[in-house]
């Protein structure tokens, strides 16, 4: 064969590569949507989503999905929306490549169904002061149930009304857990279980000598740098500083310049003012006691955990690092996700937390209903954190008061997130 014959065998044994090189179709089924990946994708430029019900005729236009990289890998992603759950869809893609258009073989799967919240398997019940067998006339203590090693797949734990001071617990998932067998937390019937991370102030407030409506008292024990500081109904904001610092943009409290009703904490004292001038002697004052309400180390499971019906409030006392650390302070959250797949949240509210559910690393499945979130500190959200984390917090140089000020109070957050829809 000659060289030319070659050449040219060789451009049609490349063509033929091109053109038989499928692209697959991949399709995550939630609830009311369905996620959608394509691949193999390489001078593709764009792609059109279509979907029905599978007993239907009638093809609907979706949203057209994003071309994005992973891991140098492009691929398109996007999702169709509004969907009926437990119901079979057809889902069909068309590629463009310029004028040329290629559809794909229908894909098809079904929507999953409601999480189900119902008792299921041991069922044990807590209450505020509960030190029984975990029955339901005579409950147990959710601190001690925890410690216990008795929480496994299959559990349901029933919150009687009340309000807790429960926290820093932790839940080790060892084993898979199933839709059959999940665990539980959730509200008795009829019940508005809170769990509270407050304390209350007791010491006098003693007014500033020369400066107008500022007071002070000492911290109590347990709350020192607490981003929680609520006057009567009023949440404060946490100011950097007492007084004008020019690491900090001379924001203070001293002249409320951020424009809020504020606190300024340390580890030793604690300092309010509000823009009327209310004696905080006349008003009941909280702080923050807790870092955590729960950590689960779920080691890459399956937990289907769920938990309803509960409310959560006033969890913000950051965790110090020592200075001149990578990272100042380890931030309050609520709910701390660590590699933990099927997590479900119903019918909770959060209320004054300086975070409430965060997952890190991957976290598969997860679901958020009907849940209520809020935080009103305040719109300076970002103003002088970057600012003091940067330049104040050092071997060298630091203002006590600004440490650990995480006003970034979001209610869901995913840190390295698996790139799965």
């Amino acid at each position: 064969m000659s060289n030319r014959a070659k050449y040219i065998s060789l451009f049609l044994l490349m063509i033929y590569i091109k053109s038989t090189k499928g692209q697959t179709i991949d399709l995550v089924p939630l609830y009311n949507t369905i996620g959608i990946k394509v691949t193999n994708i390489s001078t593709e430029d764009s792609c059109k989503v279509e979907y029905k019900l599978s007993q239907s005729n009638i093809w609907q236009l979706g949203y057209p999905p994003d071309k994005i990289s992973i891991s140098n890998i492009e691929q398109f992603r996007g999702s169709v929306f509004n969907l009926a759950e437990n119901t079979q869809y057809d889902v069909k893609v068309t590629l463009y490549e310029g004028a040329s258009a290629k559809t794909l073989p229908i894909a098809q799967t079904t929507t999953l169904l409601s999480p189900d919240f119902n008792h299921k398997g041991d069922v044990k019940w807590v209450s505020p002061t509960g030190t029984g067998n975990y029955s339901q006339n005579n409950p147990g203590s959710l601190a001690s149930l925890f410690l216990s090693g008795q929480i496994t797949c299959g559990t349901t734990i029933v919150v009687k009304d009340g309000i807790y001071s429960t926290n820093g617990l932790q839940l080790t998932i060892n084993n898979h857990c199933t839709v059959e067998t999940p665990m539980l937390l959730i509200a008795e019937e009829g019940a508005s279980p809170v769990f509270d991370a407050s304390t209350i102030i007791t010491t006098p407030w003693t007014p500033h000598p020369t400066i107008s409506g500022l007071y002070s008292t000492p911290t109590p024990s347990g709350s020192s740098h607490s981003n929680i500081c609520i006057l009567g109904n009023n949440t404060l904001y946490p100011y950097p500083s007492l007084t004008a610092n020019g690491l900090l943009g001379n924001y203070n409290l001293s002249t409320l310049n951020f424009g809020y009703d504020g606190f300024v904490r340390d580890e030793n004292t604690i300092w309010v003012k509000t823009r009327t001038g209310i004696n905080p002697n006349d008003s009941i004052v909280k702080v923050s006691n807790a870092h955590r309400f729960l950590t689960v180390y779920g080691n890459n499971r399956n937990a289907y955990l769920k938990v309803k019906g509960i409310e959560f409030r006033y969890y913000g006392k950051p965790l110090l690092n020592n200075l001149g650390s990578y990272s100042d302070s380890y931030g309050a959250t609520v709910f701390d996700l660590r590699n933990v797949q099927h997590v479900y949240f119903d019918s909770c509210r959060f209320l004054f937390n300086t975070s409430d559910v965060s997952f890190t690393n991957q976290c598969n499945n997860l679901t958020f209903q009907n849940c209520s979130f809020k935080h009103n500190a305040g719109k300076w959200t970002h103003a002088m954190i970057k600012k003091s984390n940067d330049v104040v917090h050092s071997l060298f140089t630091t203002v006590s008061s600004s440490r650990a000020r995480g006003v970034e109070t979001a209610a869901i957050s995913v840190l390295k997130p698996n790139p799965l829809f």
